[in-house]
């Protein structure tokens, strides 16, 4: 596996956990990095790519520009989207 490849599993798996957790995972968490490498060692994190043709992914990407721009501009909106 070369590093880009290992990269993107790493990311692959920081977005499912994102998805299922409502947080990113810490960094400094043995929890949170022990279920990143089962997403990534069970293919959960490649899987859930691949069956969505990254749909869910985008959605999620998208909410998330959405509430980072409401909050640094304080939209009264931000307390309902995030």
């Amino acid at each position: 596996m070369t590093s880009v490849q290992a990269s993107l599993l790493y990311i692959q798996a920081q977005m499912v956990f994102r998805m299922e957790q409502e947080r990113w995972a810490e960094a400094d968490s043995d929890d949170d990095q022990d279920m990143l490498r089962d997403y990534m060692r069970s293919g959960q994190a490649w899987e859930m790519v691949m069956s969505s043709g990254g749909a869910n992914f985008l959605k999620m990407i998208r909410k998330l520009r959405r509430v980072h721009l409401m909050r640094a501009t304080n939209s009264p909106l931000a307390v309902y989207c995030g």
